[in-house]
């Protein structure tokens, strides 16, 4: 009987270890600054910036759509170059509303260092829906730099004058605040990568384990009849 329980546990194990394991999607979108020279726009005071337009040449800012059999983007990680010192900074996420070029500030990511002049990545963990705009968040009184030239005149930037909360929007002509501040030829400096986590495996199908049931004989069966019968 123990063998045979055995040989089911094994067989299961076997079957599962047959089966691959899924493997993540991952995408990259935005771009890190080439140099410090090229990075502009300090920051006295909190500051956002979005990626409102990308060149067709140039690096998406816009989160693709979903992997055919993946599940939703998650931003695990980002970089950006940092400025010409110590500075702090923090990824946005921000969403088209369905109003003309109005976006909704979903996510910001906590507040990270960058040192001068090198590119630093972090770590995040922020959901993204596809069509959702790569910004970047500039903390008070910092070096980090948010904006870098040159870049296609396709690129363009936007940023609300003050400081938007999550759930706030700003837009040329509609939003919580507008009008915007706006820029094309410069791009925002920051670059973020989405992993996609494959759905749960289903079930493996296999050979159920059962029990042998012992059945007693007759005779057995009218032994223990007849003790119980002579037990008073």
């Amino acid at each position: 009987m123990r063998k045979r329980i055995l040989a089911c546990a094994l067989g299961v194990a076997g079957a599962l270890w047959l089966v691959p394991a899924a493997v993540a999607d991952t995408a990259t979108v935005g771009s890190v600054a080439p140099s410090a020279d090229s990075l502009i726009s300090g920051c006295t005071e909190p500051c956002h910036y979005a990626q409102w337009t990308s060149d067709p040449a140039s690096p998406s800012y816009v989160v693709p759509p979903v992997p055919a059999g993946g599940g939703a983007w998650n931003v695990t990680s980002w970089s950006a170059l940092g400025g010409p010192g110590n500075g702090a900074g923090s990824v946005e996420i921000w969403r088209p509303t369905g109003n003309q070029d109005e976006f909704r500030l979903i996510a910001i990511g906590p507040a990270q260092t960058f040192p001068a002049s090198v590119v630093t990545s972090h770590p995040v963990n922020i959901p993204v829906l596809p069509g959702d705009h790569l910004g970047v968040l500039a903390g008070y009184d910092t070096q980090f730099r948010p904006i870098y030239l040159p870049a296609p005149i396709g690129d363009a930037w936007m940023t609300p004058h003050g400081n938007p909360a999550v759930g706030q929007t700003m837009g040329t002509t509609s939003g919580d605040f507008n009008p915007v501040s706006s820029g094309a030829d410069g791009r925002v400096n920051a670059q973020a990568v989405l992993t996609s986590a494959p759905p749960a495996a289903p079930p493996i199908p296999g050979k159920k384990c059962k029990k042998k049931k012992h059945k007693r004989s007759a005779r057995s069966a009218k032994k223990k009849k007849c003790k119980k019968k002579h037990k008073h």
